[in-house]
C-alpha cells in the first residue's frame, strides 16, 4: 500500500442509520488510511452547515415580505424551509408540473413504491454534514451502499475480468504498454498516488481551502486549478498507457479527464467516495420531507410557534422566462407561463432566490442583465451530461454471479452497471444455501450510467437504445446473447441534457473556471434583491451537499443584509 499510516484497530463496522459520532469515526478512519488524519477537523468544519438563520433575525420578523424561490430542487426547498422561520411570504416556482426534487429523481416501478431506482443523485457521503443535518431533522432512515468487494466485473477491449487487482492485472494489464513499475501497481493506487502527492504538497491549512470559496487564489494552487486531470496525471509521471488504462477502467475519470484537476482534488480531499449512504424508500424522500413540512400548517421540525412561520405557496408547472427590476421601488418582477394555461403572468417580489442550473438561467431574459461577471459565468460554466437507464428485471441474475452491490465498469458505451445494495446483508448458512435472498425475485438494475460524451451519444440513440444496452450488459456480465430479452420487463431512462428545464447533469468546471467564477457567482444581484444557490455555487460541486449548503449560505446572506441595512 502506498500510504504509510495504518489504522491501529479493527476496521470500523459501518452501520445503517449511523449516529453523528459513528459518521465521524468513518471519516477519521478513512483519513488515517490515506495518511491525512490532520485534515479531519478542517473537513468537518468546512462541510458543516452555517449558523441557523435565526441568528440574524427574530423568528417571524419578516411577515408580509414577499420572496420567490425559482426551482423546487433540494436547494430551493432548503432555502424556503429556512426562510419560513423568519416569516417570509414564500412562493416556489417549479417548471415541472408533477415532480419536485430537481436532479434528485427516484423512479418507482410499483404503486406500493417498494421497487425503485435512482435516475439522479444516488448517494450521500458520511462527511456531508449539511445533508445529514436535514436527514436527522426529518428522521429519515439510511442504508449503507455496498462498496466494491471484487466480485463485480470489468470489461475492457473485449476482455472480461472480476473487478479485483489480481484478475485485472492478469487479464487487462497485458493489453497496455505499461512501464515495468506501473505493471506491479493496482490501477486505483496509480491514480490515487497522484492525488495524494498533490494534496500533500499543500499544508493542511491550504488544503482546507479546497472546500471554501474565497476571492483570492493562493499562489500554491496555480499548478492544480489551471490544468486538466490528464495534465495532472502526466505531470506526476504516469505514462500515456497508464492513463489509458485508468480511463478504460474508470468511466468517471474518463468523463472528467479534460476537466479541472482541482475538482478531482476536492473529491479526494474529503474522502467523498467512501462510506456512502442512500435514503430508505428512495432519495426523493428528502425533497418530499421538505415538501411535507412546507405545506403543513403546524410542522414539527421548526420547534417554533406556528404563528411566526411564513406562508408557502407552490406553483407547479410554472416556467419563469423573464426577470425585471422595477425602476420605481427596485423590486423584482417575474414573468412566467403556466403549463395548463399558456397565458403570461407577472408577479412582483421583494427578493428572489434562483436555485436552478446556470443552463436554465441562460434561457431567461434579464432586464437589466446581471453583473458582467455573473453573465460571463452563465455563458461559460461547463455542465456535463449524464444518462441513466433502469431495468426492472424479473430475476436478479447478478446475485447468481455472486454480486450484491457495487459497480461493474466497461469501456463500452454503457460505461457502468450499478447493482442495488438492498440485499447486501444476505448470507449463507452451513449448507451453503442462501437463506435471506432469492435471486428469482424482481430487482432494479441500473443497466447504464454514463457521463460526458458517451451520455450524449447514448442519449441521442433513441430507436435502438434499449436493445444496445441489453446487449452490452450481457457482454459485461458474461451472459448469453439475448438472455435479457426475457428478463427485463420494464425500464425507465433519462438523459439530463434532454431535460428542457435542466439541460445538464451537474457542473464540471473546466481548468480555472471554478476559481474564476465561484466567488462572483455567490454575490447577490439587483442591489441585493436576487440570490443564488445550487450544486454549481459551492464546493463540492455536483453533490447534494453543495446544493443544501449554498442555499443555507444564501438565505443567511439575505438575513444578514436586512439586519445590517434594514428593509428597503
Amino acid at each position: 500500500m502506498y500510504f504509510t499510516h495504518k489504522v491501529s484497530k479493527a476496521p470500523l463496522q459501518v452501520p445503517n442509520n449511523p449516529t453523528d459520532a459513528q459518521r465521524y469515526e468513518m471519516v477519521k478512519e478513512s483519513l488515517v488510511k490515506e495518511g491525512r488524519p490532520e485534515d479531519y477537523e478542517y473537513i468537518i468544519k468546512s462541510l458543516s452547515p452555517p449558523p441557523d438563520i435565526a441568528a440574524y433575525a427574530t423568528p417571524g420578523q419578516y411577515k408580509g415580505t414577499k420572496v420567490a424561490v425559482v426551482g423546487a430542487g433540494v436547494a430551493g426547498l432548503t432555502a424556503a424551509f429556512e426562510l419560513r422561520k423568519l416569516g417570509f411570504d414564500i412562493t416556489i416556482f417549479e417548471a415541472e408540473d408533477e415532480r419536485i426534487g430537481g436532479r434528485i429523481y427516484t423512479h418507482y416501478f410499483d404503486k406500493g413504491k417498494k421497487i425503485y431506482g435512482e435516475l439522479g443523485a444516488g448517494r450521500i457521503p458520511a462527511s456531508h454534514e449539511a445533508v445529514w443535518h436535514y436527514i436527522n431533522l426529518f428522521n429519515l432512515n439510511t442504508t449503507k451502499i455496498t462498496g466494491e468487494k471484487g466480485d463485480t466485473f470489468v470489461h475492457v477491449r473485449g476482455i472480461r475480468a472480476r473487478n479485483n487487482p489480481k484478475d485485472i492485472m492478469e487479464k487487462i494489464y497485458p493489453m497496455f504498454n505499461l512501464t515495468p513499475s506501473e505493471r506491479n501497481i493496482p490501477w486505483p493506487e496509480l491514480y490515487n498516488r497522484v492525488l495524494y502527492k498533490a494534496l500533500k504538497s499543500l499544508s493542511p491549512e491550504l488544503r482546507s481551502e479546497l472546500l471554501l470559496v474565497s476571492p483570492q487564489l493562493p499562489p500554491e494552487y496555480v499548478n492544480t486549478v489551471t490544468i486538466t486531470v490528464r495534465q495532472g496525471l502526466k505531470n506526476a509521471g504516469l505514462s500515456d498507457a497508464a492513463i489509458e488504462l485508468i480511463t478504460s477502467l474508470s468511466p468517471t475519470v474518463n468523463a472528467f479527464i479534460e476537466g479541472s484537476f482541482y475538482t478531482e482534488l476536492v473529491t479526494n480531499y474529503a474522502v467523498f467516495t467512501e462510506n456512502t449512504y442512500e435514503i430508505d424508500g428512495g432519495m426523493i424522500t428528502l425533497p418530499l420531507a421538505f415538501y411535507k413540512s412546507l405545506t403543513s400548517d403546524n410542522p414539527q421540525e421548526y420547534k417554533l410557534p406556528r404563528h411566526v412561520l411564513g406562508k408557502v405557496t407552490f406553483k407547479m408547472g410554472c416556467y419563469v422566462g423573464r426577470v425585471y427590476k422595477s425602476d420605481k421601488d427596485k423590486k423584482v418582477i417575474l414573468r412566467y407561463l403556466t403549463e395548463t394555461y399558456p397565458v403570461i403572468n407577472h408577479e412582483e417580489f421583494d427578493y428572489v432566490f434562483f436555485t436552478i442550473p446556470l443552463t436554465t438561467l441562460r434561457k431567461m431574459s434579464l432586464h437589466p442583465p446581471f453583473s458582467n461577471e455573473m453573465m460571463e459565468a452563465i455563458r461559460e460554466v461547463n455542465y456535463v451530461d449524464a444518462q441513466k437507464t433502469l431495468f426492472l428485471c424479473n430475476e436478479r441474475f447478478w446475485e447468481r454471479q455472486g454480486i450484491t452491490g457495487g459497480t461493474s465498469n466497461t469501456d463500452l458505451l454503457i460505461q457502468s452497471i450499478m447493482y442495488p445494495s438492498d440485499r447486501s446483508q444476505c448470507h449463507q448458512n452451513t449448507t451453503g444455501i442462501n437463506i435471506n435472498c432469492n435471486p428469482n425475485r424482481p430487482g432494479v438494475l441500473t443497466a447504464s450510467y454514463n457521463i460526458g460524451s458517451d451520455a450524449v451519444r447514448l442519449g441521442n440513440f433513441l430507436t435502438h437504445r434499449f436493445r444496445l444496452i441489453k446487449r452490452q450488459v450481457e457482454l459485461t456480465q458474461g451472459l448469453p446473447e439475448n438472455y435479457l430479452d426475457n428478463v427485463v420487463i420494464n425500464y425507465k431512462t433519462i438523459d439530463w441534457d434532454r431535460n428542457q428545464w435542466i439541460t445538464g447533469a451537474f457542473v464540471n468546471f473546466l481548468p480555472g473556471q471554478g476559481r474564476l467564477f465561484l466567488f462572483d457567482m455567490l454575490k447577490p444581484e439587483y442591489e441585493n434583491r436576487i440570490y443564488f444557490a445550487g450544486e454549481a455555487y459551492y464546493p463540492p460541486n455536483g453533490w447534494i451537499q453543495a446544493a443544501v449548503n449554498s442555499a443555507m449560505i444564501a438565505v443567511n446572506a439575505l438575513a444578514y443584509y436586512l439586519k445590517a441595512y434594514g428593509y428597503k
